[in-house]
């Protein structure tokens, strides 16, 4: 979850250097491209980062409003890396498949 100066969002992906969140299209609270954004990240173990950064761009995907910012204090590598393995724990399945799948491609 993604708390800013306009409330919470919902975060669909992270990285050192940006972060997506989900956007309700009828939503008035979308955020202007160019936009300063200070906000605090609290993560599936309560734990939180602050980040800051800009919008970088606002656009509809897999019939989601989503909200791209490029951070300039972002997420830490470590904070990173436990976010990937706290999902292999929760989808094992999904890597599992993944990787038949990109051994068959080969």
């Amino acid at each position: 979850m993604l708390e800013c100066s306009l409330g919470k969002f919902l975060v669909a992906e992270i990285s050192e250097e940006g972060v997506r969140i989900l956007i309700d299209e009828s939503d008035d609270r979308q955020l202007a491209e160019g936009a300063s954004v200070e906000a605090t990240i609290t993560f599936c173990d309560h734990q939180t980062e602050s980040v800051s950064g800009h919008v970088l761009r606002s656009e509809i995907a897999d019939l989601d409003y989503h909200c791209v910012i490029r951070l300039t204090c972002g997420i830490t590598l470590k904070r990173v890396l436990a976010e990937q393995r706290f999902l292999l724990r929760i989808y094992p399945s999904l890597v599992s498949s993944r990787s038949v799948d990109n051994r068959d491609a080969t």
